[in-house]
C-alpha cells in the first residue's frame, strides 16, 4: 500500500497526554514536544515577523511495509505578540515540511528546537497521536449530491473528532482543496483539541499533502 493509498480512510486520531517526565520514542506521530528531524533541522519563520513559527506536530506518513519512516512536521506563525493572518495555504505564515525527501520551505533556519505547543495558559505539552479507523457507522464527513459543500448542514458538523487522519474533509466555509492533487493528512478541530490553537472563531484546521508526499501545506477555516 502507498502512502497516498494509505491517507485515503480516516482515522480518529486520539490525543494521548504524555507526562513531563516521561521519555517518548522519537519519530511517533504527536502533537507538541519538539520535532524529530529524520534529516537536517529545517524550522520555517513567518514571512511578516521574521521569527520561527511554532511547532504543532509532527504525524508519521503511511508507508509499505519495510519501507524507511517518514514525518511530516506542521508548523504555525505565533500569534502572542502581534497579529498575522495565518489562514492561507500559501500566505507564508504556516507550513508542512515532510522529511525525507521533502521540500524545504523558502524562509527557514537550521534549528532543532523552538516554539512549541502550549495549553490555554501557556504551558507547554506534549499528546501522543494514536489512530483508530473510523466505524462504520460514523457520518462521513462528505455532502451528499443534495448538500453543497459551500453550505454544509449542521448535522454534517456533529460528533466530528478532535482529530481526523487521512479521509474527506469537512468544511466549514465552503471546499477550499488546494488546486491540483493533494489528499487531507489530518483535520484539527480547535474547539476539542486539549490545547491552544488560533484556528478563528471556533475553526478547523486542514493538513494537506500532494500525492508525490514531498509538499504540504495547511489553511484553516473559521465556523
Amino acid at each position: 500500500m502507498s502512502g497516498e493509498d494509505g491517507l485515503r480512510r480516516a482515522c480518529v486520531g486520539r490525543l494521548v497526554p504524555v507526562e513531563a517526565c516521561a521519555v517518548v520514542p522519537p519519530g511517533v506521530s504527536r502533537f507538541g514536544g519538539q520535532p524529530d528531524w529524520l534529516c537536517e533541522p529545517c524550522w520555517p519563520v513567518s514571512a511578516e515577523l521574521g521569527v520561527p513559527m511554532r511547532f504543532i506536530a509532527q504525524i508519521r506518513l503511511p508507508q509499505a511495509a519495510g519501507a524507511a519512516a517518514r514525518l511530516a512536521y506542521v508548523f504555525l506563525t505565533d500569534e502572542d505578540e502581534e497579529y498575522v493572518d495565518t489562514f492561507e495555504a500559501d500566505g507564508g505564515e504556516n507550513a508542512v515540511i515532510v522529511q525525507p525527501g521533502g521540500v524545504a520551505p523558502v524562509d527557514h533556519e537550521p534549528l532543532v528546537s523552538g516554539p512549541t505547543l502550549c495549553d490555554r495558559e501557556g504551558h507547554p505539552v506534549c499528546f501522543l497521536l494514536e489512530t483508530d479507523p473510523l466505524p462504520a457507522t460514523a457520518p462521513v464527513p462528505e455532502p451528499g449530491p443534495d448538500q453543497p459543500q459551500d453550505a454544509p448542514e449542521a448535522e454534517q458538523l456533529t460528533d466530528l473528532p478532535a482529530v481526523q487522519v487521512g479521509g474527506t474533509p469537512t468544511w466549514l466555509q465552503g471546499e477550499e482543496t488546494p488546486a491540483g492533487d493533494w489528499r487531507l493528512l489530518a483535520q484539527i478541530d480547535s474547539t476539542q483539541v486539549p490545547f491552544w490553537i488560533n484556528f478563528g472563531d471556533a475553526g478547523i484546521g486542514y493538513v494537506f499533502l500532494d500525492t508525490t508526499l514531498t509538499r504540504g501545506c495547511l489553511l484553516w477555516q473559521g465556523a
